[in-house]
């Protein structure tokens, strides 16, 4: 940054930082880009042993780690915003950037839910917002289901101490006090099995699974009994 963006170092050679860092960052599992990924989660040493992010996971996805990296390189007053999935709220791996948020501050969320902001994909996307360095300790929520309703967004003011490592329920604060009062009286299954559980039971061969209608045709032909077992599905083109 020194090099391509000199303003943005002062007279003793420190580096400032932008005033504003927006995007849309990649969505690919970290799974994918072992080798690459390695790094971002390999320890450094001075003093102490810590990661590269802090949000790394290695069944993670590595736009959590374009977020931790924004908040690096955006100045005291500056601003992050970018529109990426919504699965960090409420996944496993998303748990550090859970920490992460709660730790630096996040201004504002806009929750999209199951409403399609980008045609042709099927994704799940949220818009978050930081302004400035400061921890205000409050994040200004809504929840939006048509893009006609964004610049009219109603904002509910969540205290952060709502919130937690946990999945974030950011629908109201009143499902959120819901949600933590039977996760305190009611057995988890976490707390039952311990945190050792995973993606359940999966098909060895998704090919096998998933046809297309001429195949489909041609099987029933062969065994009219196949048109009561292939049923039909939608399948999203996101990741």
């Amino acid at each position: 940054w020194m090099f391509e963006f000199p303003e943005l170092v002062n007279s003793k050679g420190q580096f400032t930082g932008f005033d504003i860092v927006i995007g849309h960052p990649p969505y690919i599992n970290l799974e994918k880009i072992k080798d690459a990924a390695k790094v971002y989660g390999d320890l450094i040493q001075n003093k102490i042993d810590v990661p590269v992010y802090s949000t790394f996971c290695k069944g993670g996805d590595i736009y959590t780690l374009f977020v931790e990296r924004a908040y690096a390189l955006v100045g005291k007053n500056g601003i992050v915003s970018y529109i990426m999935p919504n699965k960090w709220m409420t996944t496993d791996y998303g748990k550090g950037l859970r920490k992460f948020f709660l730790e630096k501050g996040i201004d504002k969320i806009i929750d999209f839910g199951d409403y399609q902001v980008f045609p042709n994909v099927t994704t799940y996307t949220c818009i978050f917002s930081k302004y400035g360095k400061e921890n205000r300790n409050e994040i200004k929520i809504a929840n939006v289901d048509e893009s006609e309703k964004l610049i009219n967004a109603v904002y509910e003011n969540f205290p952060q101490n709502y919130l937690s490592e946990k999945a974030w329920i950011v629908s109201s604060i009143a499902e959120n006090r819901l949600i933590a009062r039977l996760e305190g009286d009611c057995a988890t299954l976490g707390s039952t099995i311990g945190d050792d559980f995973y993606y359940g039971i999966k098909c060895g061969c998704v090919s096998a699974f998933l046809i297309d209608k001429e195949k489909r045709d041609g099987l029933v032909n062969e065994h009219p009994s196949a048109a009561e077992l292939l049923k039909p599905m939608i399948k999203g083109d996101g990741q």
